[in-house]
C-alpha cells in the first residue's frame, strides 16, 4: 500500500478549544484519553513510533492477502510521521487512493483494506476505525496547487504511503 501524507491538519485535531482532555501513558507507544465532551469515551491514540509500527503491520498483512494500495493521507497522523508534530493522533486521515496515477476519492474502503485494517487494530491495540476516508470530501474542493509534487512516499509492504509536505518551501 503506498500512503501519500499531507501537512494539512485542524487547529484543534478532534477537539474544541474548550473541551475537558486528560491523558495517562498506557503502555509504551500508546495513550488513553478521556474526553470529558465525549462522555468519557477512552481509546488509544497513536504516537508516531506506533502509526509507524501500525503501518508496517498493515502493509504485511495486504501482502499476504496479495493486494496493494496508494493512499493520500493528510491531518495530523500524516504531520506526525513527517516528524513535524509530536501531538498523538486518534487515527489516519486518508484523503484519496491513487489508482492509476491519479487521486480518486474513497466512496468507501475497498473489503481488503478495511479488513486488513480491522486486524491490524486488533494486533496493535489501536482504534478498528484508525483509517479515516472521511476527509475525502477535501476532493471536492480540490487540493492545493502542485500538491501531488509535494509528496513523500514510504513503502510498508502493500501499503504505499504518500505523505504531502505542502507546508515546507519546495516540497521538502
Amino acid at each position: 500500500m503506498v500512503l501519500r501524507l499531507a501537512a494539512l491538519g485542524s487547529r484543534y485535531g478532534n477537539y474544541g478549544p474548550h473541551h475537558s482532555v486528560s491523558t495517562e501513558i498506557a503502555r509504551p507507544g500508546a495513550v488513553d484519553v478521556t474526553s470529558a465532551i465525549r462522555g468519557c469515551r477512552i481509546h488509544i491514540v497513536l504516537n508516531q513510533s506506533l502509526l509507524e509500527e501500525s503501518h508496517a503491520v498493515l502493509g504485511k498483512s495486504l501482502v499476504d492477502r496479495a493486494v496493494t494500495f496508494e493512499i493520500v493521507a493528510v491531518g495530523g497522523g500524516s504531520l506526525l510521521l513527517l516528524g513535524l508534530i509530536s501531538r498523538p493522533t486518534a487515527d489516519l486521515d486518508v484523503v484519496a487512493f491513487i489508482e492509476a496515477g491519479r487521486y480518486v476519492k474513497p466512496a468507501i474502503r475497498p473489503r481488503d483494506l478495511a479488513d486488513a485494517a480491522r486486524a491490524t487494530a486488533r494486533v496493535m491495540g489501536i482504534r478498528e476505525d484508525w483509517i479515516n476516508t472521511g476527509p475525502a470530501a477535501l476532493l471536492d474542493f480540490g487540493l492545493p496547487a502542485r500538491f501531488a509534487n509535494r509528496t513523500v512516499e514510504r513503502r510498508y509492504g502493500g501499503l504505499v504511503a504518500a505523505r504531502s509536505c505542502s507546508m515546507l518551501p519546495g516540497g521538502r
